[in-house]
């Protein structure tokens, strides 16, 4: 499929996806950048169950808070 997609842009188009390719594979970042992604997402489910665990129990969360703090100093 590659292959297909190569043949249809020609040669400058080739030339010009090779750039950034080769740039990356000098760099090293394909790997690394595979890694990131795996840490952003983690880092976003976790961002949003806590999200939907504080909108889910906050009410409960601020009663809570607000009693204790009036019945500590009334």
């Amino acid at each position: 499929m590659q292959s297909e997609m190569l043949s249809r842009i020609g040669a400058w188009g080739r030339a010009r996806l090779d750039r950034p390719r080769r740039w990356l594979r000098e760099a090293g970042l394909q790997e690394s950048g595979q890694g990131l992604l795996e840490y952003g997402l983690v880092l976003l489910l976790v961002s949003v169950v806590a999200v939907v665990a504080l909108a889910a129990i906050g009410h409960h969360v601020t009663y809570l808070v607000s009693t204790t703090a009036r019945r500590v100093h009334p």
